[in-house]
């Protein structure tokens, strides 16, 4: 369980004015767990449920932190093939964690990258434990009406979207919100573009 006392609240101010390229007035609040500091060295893993962001965001942070960029499931796809995620179209979750958590492990012998996890990779307690220690991990919030509105407008093939409609996936959100919090730092996404999500990310890893 977060308390206050064991939060840092950041909050960044920013105005958008329709006649010009100055930001006026939104208000995004983020929270660091923790307050120690992370070894610059360390991997960046992004996590949130499909929608989220995750892997937008990680390419700008890449590019802004100069680094190597891992989405995990494209990595899935080049080693295994897209027959992997058929696993979870047809409802065996299982098989597919198994190859996914071992490719995910396999990441985090990366060097100052930035890695972008699936929806549910962290569901494996052991696995959550190894990027806790060995990465800083941030979770992408966002609300699920406007996770739902993302979904709906990509063109991205998402197994679970078929498998569980709006209702399951409403759900599944529900389930995993207590391991996402487990993150080391929390953004709330609902409302900023990536260039800036990645800039806040940035800050709280080098403050």
């Amino acid at each position: 369980m977060i308390t206050c006392s064991e939060l840092q609240c950041i909050e960044l101010v920013l105005l958008k004015n329709s006649t010009s390229s100055f930001y006026i007035a939104i208000i995004i609040i983020v929270f660091l767990v923790h307050s120690e500091h992370y070894n610059p060295s360390r991997n960046i893993v992004l996590v949130g449920f499909m929608g989220a962001g995750k892997s937008t965001v990680g390419r700008e942070l890449a590019k802004i932190m100069r680094r190597e960029f891992y989405d995990l499931d494209e990595v899935l796809t080049l080693k295994v093939g897209d027959e992997i995620f058929q696993k979870l179209a047809e409802g065996e979750e299982g098989s597919f964690r198994q190859v996914e958590s071992r490719i995910a492990l396999e990441l985090l012998s990366k060097n100052r990258a930035i890695v972008a996890y699936g929806g549910g990779t962290i569901q494996n307690p052991n696995l959550l434990a190894q990027v806790l220690t060995r990465s800083f991990l941030v979770y992408l919030k966002a609300d699920f009406e406007t996770i739902w509105q993302r979904i709906k407008n990509s063109n991205l093939t998402r197994p679970l979207v078929d498998r569980l409609g709006r209702n399951g996936l409403e759900r599944l959100l529900d389930m995993r919100s207590h391991i996402y919090e487990q993150s080391h730092f929390i953004v709330f996404t609902d409302s900023f573009e990536p260039p800036f999500i990645a800039k806040v990310i940035k800050h709280a890893f080098l403050q």
